[in-house]
């Protein structure tokens, strides 16, 4: 049978490995949603310039984005 000094030891190794897990599944995560919204803003300038927009029309409503802050956030806890 393990001593209570151990078994302290080994429960304080497990959560140590389970945090560094959910940082690493974070950075893994915030990644993601950053590539989808990198690929969502392509996606929406291409078909801006489709619809008969030219490059100042996307810079403007870029603009407006930036000053209103209206992209929404996603934000994750640990």
């Amino acid at each position: 049978m393990l001593s209570t000094h151990l078994m302290e030891r080994l429960a304080a190794f497990h959560i140590e490995e389970q945090v560094e897990a959910r940082r690493y599944d974070r950075v893994i995560r915030n990644q993601h949603v950053k590539r989808i919204a990198q690929r969502n803003l392509s996606r929406g300038i291409e078909h801006l310039l489709k619809v008969g927009g030219n490059a100042q029309t996307v810079l403007d409503i870029l603009e407006r984005f930036k000053t209103e802050e209206t992209i929404p956030r996603t934000s994750c806890s640990v």
